[in-house]
């Protein structure tokens, strides 16, 4: 009890180090942002020797910029990595430094809600009005996005996941058009740590999500929104073998994808991107000057 009051307390004094005037909001490039996250996706992936199709993948990043060289944070786990783009942060920063429910340190600095400040919270500070959503499969993303911050946060079900992932997204993609929505996807890396990374069953595993972001994107065209729309795709990280959270480059290399309005076509990225660019890229798509507490920055993606 004496702990968890102390650090209540640190929390609470820390909640002033984060101001809402940092989010001044200027030009905003599109009005909508839909970004699936893919858990356990490898750049690997993208060898010509996996023959790996990833056909609607591929249409994006020929319609859009990409790299297939990005570089997660350390420990190459979930948690850290989520958490690393949600807040722009490293995980000595945000204090997500494993898979715990949450903060498993305090952060340097906390909004009002207790965590370091989100994208998420950054875009509801901005924009008081905006529909944000997050859909996950794993069930901890819950405690890193800061929920009190999101219109719409669902759990599917990994039993149901092949079908209700693409289906319930879709559904609120169209019935609220919502202005930022995170979409996890887990799949992929319960397959590599059941049957290995570099196996014939990832590789099957990586087509059937492919399948289901071709239905997100159909969703985002028939929502009537997609000529306003930026599209992502990001990972947490790679695998080798049946796990991750070491320092090989096919646990550290992951692909990232931005598609839609004013973005560079069929260009590859040339920049370091990490993953601490993602929400400072968000912010930019959206206007919004970063929080001064963010170590990323905007990758550099738009048609000038």
């Amino acid at each position: 009890m004496k702990k968890n009051c102390i650090l209540f307390l640190l929390l609470l004094t820390l909640t002033s180090a984060y101001g809402r005037e940092n989010n001044k909001v200027g030009h905003r490039r599109a009005q909508h942002v839909v970004w699936i996250g893919i858990d356990g996706w490898g750049a690997y992936a993208f060898r010509d020797s996996f023959h790996c199709e990833m056909k609607n993948i591929r249409q994006l990043m020929a319609e859009g910029a990409w790299t297939t060289k990005a570089r997660t944070v350390m420990p190459s786990v979930s948690g850290p990595n989520w958490g690393a783009m949600f807040t722009s942060a490293l995980p000595c920063m945000n204090g997500i430094v494993d898979n715990a429910n949450g903060p498993a340190v305090p952060p340097v600095a906390a909004t009002e809600h207790g965590l370091f400040p989100t994208i998420f919270h950054v875009v509801r500070h901005a924009y008081p009005e905006a529909e944000i959503g997050v859909q996950h499969e794993w069930i901890t993303i819950k405690y890193y996005v800061d929920s009190l911050d999101c219109n719409h946060v669902k759990h599917i079900e990994e039993a149901n996941a092949e079908t209700d992932t693409p289906a319930e997204a879709a559904k609120y993609i169209k019935e609220r058009k919502p202005d930022l929505f995170f979409i996890h996807i887990d799949q992929v890396d319960h397959v590599g740590h059941h049957d290995g990374h570099h196996t014939p069953q990832y590789f099957d595993c990586v087509n059937r999500v492919d399948s289901q972001i071709g239905q997100i994107v159909q969703a985002v065209k028939d929502a009537g929104i997609y000529d306003d729309t930026i599209l992502i795709l990001t990972s947490d990280h790679g695998g080798v073998g049946k796990g991750h959270g070491g320092n090989h480059p096919d646990e550290l290399n992951i692909p990232v994808v931005y598609c839609g309005k004013g973005v560079k076509q069929n260009y590859e990225i040339p920049s370091v991107v990490m993953q601490f660019d993602v929400a400072s890229t968000i912010a930019y798509i959206f206007g919004i000057e970063q929080p001064q507490e963010w170590r990323g920055r905007a990758t550099p993606i738009f048609k000038e």
